[in-house]
Formats: C-alpha cells, sequence, structure tokens
C-alpha cells in the first residue's frame, strides 16, 4: 500500500529520484523569491518615474496658467489703447472725421 501512489503512470519518474524533490522544491522556493524581490523593484523604479513625470505635468500646468495670464495681460484693450495713444500717438477720430459709407 506505501508504493502503489507511484503505480500512477505520470508519477513513475519520481520512483528512485524522490530524493531530490526537497532540492528540486527548494530551488523553486529561491527562484520565486528572486523573482519576488525583482518585481518589487520594478514597481519602485515604475513608480519613480510616475511620480517624475506627475511633477513634470504640475510644472508645465503651472508655466501654462502663467501664459495666459500673460497672455490676456497683453491682450488686454485698454493697454492695447494705452499703447496705441502713448507708442503711435493715435487717437480715436471725432465725430466730425468720421464718414460713413453707404453700400
Amino acid at each position: 500500500m506505501s508504493g502503489r501512489w507511484l503505480d500512477f503512470a505520470p508519477l513513475q519518474f519520481l520512483q528512485g529520484g524522490i530524493r531530490w524533490l526537497p532540492v528540486v522544491l527548494g530551488a523553486l522556493v529561491v527562484v520565486s523569491a528572486f523573482a519576488v524581490v525583482w518585481s518589487a523593484h520594478l514597481n519602485r523604479v515604475a513608480f519613480d518615474q510616475l511620480q517624475i513625470e506627475l511633477m513634470r505635468k504640475n510644472a508645465i500646468q503651472e508655466q501654462w496658467g502663467q501664459l495666459l495670464i500673460q497672455h490676456s495681460t497683453l491682450t488686454a484693450h485698454k493697454r492695447i489703447d494705452k499703447l496705441a495713444r502713448e507708442q503711435l500717438e493715435m487717437e480715436a477720430p471725432g465725430k466730425d472725421r468720421i464718414i460713413m459709407v453707404q453700400p
């Protein structure tokens, strides 16, 4: 009764080699442990890269906001009117200088 489980065809390779089973299982455990460590390392590296990219995205968004503020400041109607009056010596025409063109 003790050797009957070895009569099953797929397990016959274990006859005589059963003393190697703990060694093989131990090696598989060690390989599995190294795989877990390597996987954890890759996960940490990927997370570090993610954090760097998130910081870069935040910096770019901040710069974009500053550029939008600068754009709105430079294109404000009051500023354009002031520059036209001071630098180009332009002024709005009076009523007597406006000519209506009929189509």
